[in-house]
């Protein structure tokens, strides 16, 4: 019942946040690129590196908030194994402490997200980044953020890391 639940608040969330969007006529400001992924689950480490590994859009509400639909694609083969594909589909709410727009600074992102794995039931996750961004540039940033994910795809909740780089058009 409580994986059913979940999956009906992940769906829903997405639903209203995807549709507050499009009402309000948001436009999409920043594209940020996860070049780098490091987890640590239930005694197992998981690196990956890669582009476009995550991609997300930042569609700015105000100079502190922006919601971030995320995409992630990924192709695991093992030694001696068959290969899977996962493709995850979310959103995160980066809250930016110092304002600026996503360029600088601290900042915390919650978020859910729904992940496939090949022959594997869809799985739904929640999750917040607690990271720092830095401008590079007028138009480039890089971000580092420390990673909580829990939910169905983990036995035990996730721990890691993640490495971006965004560009902004604004």
């Amino acid at each position: 019942m409580r994986s059913v639940l979940r999956r009906a608040f992940a769906v829903a969330s997405l639903v209203v946040v995807s549709a507050s969007a499009a009402q309000a006529q948001l436009k999409v400001e920043e594209i940020r690129v996860d070049v780098a992924g490091l987890g640590l689950s239930g005694g197992n480490t998981m690196f990956n590196a890669g582009i476009p590994g995550t991609v997300a859009l930042g569609v700015y509400l105000n100079d502190k908030i922006a919601l971030e639909p995320t995409l992630g694609l990924g192709y695991t083969k093992p030694d001696g194994g068959d290969g899977s594909t996962r493709i995850s589909l979310g959103v995160f709410a980066p809250f930016y402490l110092d304002g600026d727009r996503g360029r600088n600074g601290l900042f915390v992102a919650p978020g859910v997200m729904i992940t496939k794995v090949t022959d594997i039931d869809a799985a739904i996750d929640f999750g917040a980044d607690f990271g720092y961004k830095k401008a590079m540039n007028d138009k480039v940033s890089w971000s580092a953020a420390a990673t909580l994910r829990d939910g169905d795809s983990y036995g035990d909740s996730m721990l890691g890391a993640r490495f971006g780089l965004s560009v902004f058009w604004r």
